[in-house]
């Protein structure tokens, strides 16, 4: 069953403001053998190149985080895939690599949280 990523809206900010971005190939392709005469030959073990990405949400709503919150379930996780968007607006196919963190705000009561998670490519 193909999901998508909920859509986060309302409160002060509108958007949730992203505390930390960032993304990298996942695994290194490369396959390299030593040689005799002291030099390494290699080549890439697949072509497919999939990425994995690191956002950590910061401030958001409860609301919104119950959002977040009821999608992991809904994947179980890492075992379903979910259309995502970057940060440079590019959809993508992907899992969570792990169970998600939600820390709340300090001194606002549990009405905003900081949701950090790692998805990647599938």
């Amino acid at each position: 069953m193909a999901s998508t990523f909920p859509t986060l809206t309302g409160g002060k900010p509108l958007t949730p403001t992203i505390k930390d971005y960032s993304h990298k190939l996942r695994t290194d392709p490369t396959v390299s053998s030593p040689k005799e005469g002291g030099y390494v030959v290699s080549r890439a073990r697949f072509t497919r190149m999939p990425r994995a990405w690191h956002v950590v949400y910061d401030g958001i709503t409860t609301a919104n985080k119950n959002l977040i919150l009821a999608h992991e379930e809904e994947r179980k996780v890492g075992s379903a895939t979910f259309t995502w968007t970057d940060n440079e607006g590019s959809s993508h196919t992907v899992r969570f690599s792990g169970p998600l963190n939600y820390d709340p705000w300090k001194n606002t009561n549990y009405t905003r949280w900081i949701v950090e998670f790692y998805v990647e490519e599938v």
